[in-house]
């Protein structure tokens, strides 16, 4: 029965604002994702030396993503703090190695068609997966400690550290355009 309500609100016109089809792309275009000159030049240009440094130990995934994110906010006439918290948003991730792209994957569309569950393997499952859904949760804040560590403005932090709930974090509207922007891609 809980397949059936899985698959009905993944498949219905009503799924929110994530669907098997938009994640599918994100999967297979994260396979072959790679950081072009036009984009490592759009961060060389907006980050610091030590923002830059932590840029570059991030997936060439997440670094397309993060440049897709931060190149549509700037797009959107955003300020430089925005665009740089859109280039910087996901750097936690880089300091979780069990957050491979199919993990990832999997963690986002668990916490999306059953987050008590999701919650619950996070809070106390054990394996690969937990681990996994543990790291997609943290990554903000740990990307605000790296982030904190090289001295970036307290107000990037932030946004880094609340981009995922943007209700909650004290950036105003620029936390949640981090966000809208974030889930479009």
């Amino acid at each position: 029965m809980a397949g059936r309500r899985l698959l009905g609100k993944a498949f219905s016109s009503g799924g929110g604002d994530i669907s098997v089809i938009k994640r599918g792309r994100q999967f297979f275009s994260g396979l072959f994702a790679r950081l072009s000159e036009k984009d490592y030049t759009f961060a060389i240009d907006r980050l610091t030396e030590p923002e830059l440094k932590l840029f570059m130990t991030m997936s060439a995934y997440d670094q397309k993503h993060a440049c897709s994110v931060a190149m549509a906010l700037e797009d959107e006439s955003a300020s430089l703090d925005l665009v740089r918290a859109g280039l910087l948003h996901d750097i936690g991730k880089a300091m979780c190695p069990e957050l491979t792209l199919l993990r990832r994957s999997a963690a986002v569309f668990l916490e999306w068609a059953a987050p008590e569950d999701a919650a619950f393997l996070a809070d106390r499952g054990r394996g690969k997966m937990a681990k996994a859904l543990k790291a997609h949760r943290m990554h903000p804040s740990i990307g605000a400690v790296l982030l904190r560590e090289i001295g970036t403005d307290d107000y990037i932090v932030a946004l880094v550290e609340g981009h995922q709930s943007p209700n909650e974090a004290d950036c105003g509207e620029d936390a949640l355009r981090l966000k809208r922007t974030d889930d479009r891609f």
